[in-house]
Parts: C-alpha cells; structure tokens; sequence
C-alpha cells in the first residue's frame, strides 16, 4: 500500500515539476512521512545519516567546484540547483542505505541528463532542467519495479 501512495507522490511532483518548474514546499513533508513509513521496518538512522552526510558533501563540492571554476564564491542555489532538488533527495533519503542511495543519485542524475538531452533534441524546451520532477519519476519506477519483484529499496 505504502509503495503505491509512493508512486502516486512522485508522479505528482514528476508533473507539477515539468508544468511549474516547482514543487510546493508541503509535498516535501508528505514524501518524508511516506519515505519513514514504506521503510520503517529496514530504517538505520546511521544509514539515514550518511544519506544526509553524501548530500552535504555534494553540495559542498558543486560549491567547491563553481567557486574555483568561476574565480569567485558561486552559490549553488542560485541558478544551479534548486532547493526544491535538495528538499526532494533529503525526503527520500530514508528509502535507501547509503550504497543504495549513491546508486539512485548517479543512476537518477544520468537518467536526468539522457532525457533532458533528447528532449531539448526533440522539441525546444527550457533550459531549467526539473531535476526533482524526473528524478521522482525515475524513483517512482524503481519503487513499482521493486515492489512488483519484491525486492527491498534498503
């Protein structure tokens, strides 16, 4: 049941992220709550811990990288990275233990990149890609192939 509500979530923000390139804020709570609840049984708060840990360190390097690439201190949240996409990956970040996790946030950001390259191929779109949207797509899929197979995310 959880797994489907789930899927239901990131569906949602899949397409209020393409339409509006913006998720509201009070979705991030409910997918939180859902993300606790669908993986309550297997949680380590260790493991959820190193979860939030690597997205530090993500950030703390794309800054890293953009300061001295740029000769200047780059704010990542301003024209990089949207808060929504950290809001988002720090909500689902219960879902996985760390390998796991790292598994979904390369797979999920090459997954971003292939298709938002082939539709700007496509079709003109905006340069703004909806990370949080594709990725809860992306996520969305993972959960049903999971559930469907009876394969744990954790």
């Amino acid at each position: 049941m959880a797994a489907y509500l789930l899927i239901g979530i990131m569906l949602f923000v899949f397409l209020q992220d393409l339409k509006l390139k913006a998720v509201y804020w009070f979705v991030f709570p409910v997918i939180l709550g859902f993300s606790l609840w669908y993986s309550w049984n297997h949680l380590d708060w260790k493991q959820l811990a190193w979860n939030v840990g690597v997205l530090v360190v993500l950030m703390s390097g794309l800054t890293l990288y953009l300061t001295f690439k740029n000769r200047r201190l780059i704010n990542p949240f301003d024209g990089f990275f949207a808060w929504g996409d950290i809001l988002f990956l720090l909500a689902v970040s219960p879902l996985f233990n760390t390998q796991t996790f790292l598994f979904y946030f390369i797979t999920g950001t090459v997954f971003v990149l292939l298709v938002h390259g082939v539709l700007t191929l496509l079709k003109k779109t905006d340069r703004e890609i909806p990370f949080a949207g594709y990725m809860a797509f992306y996520l969305g899929g993972l959960i049903l192939f999971a559930d469907l197979y009876d394969i744990p995310l954790i």
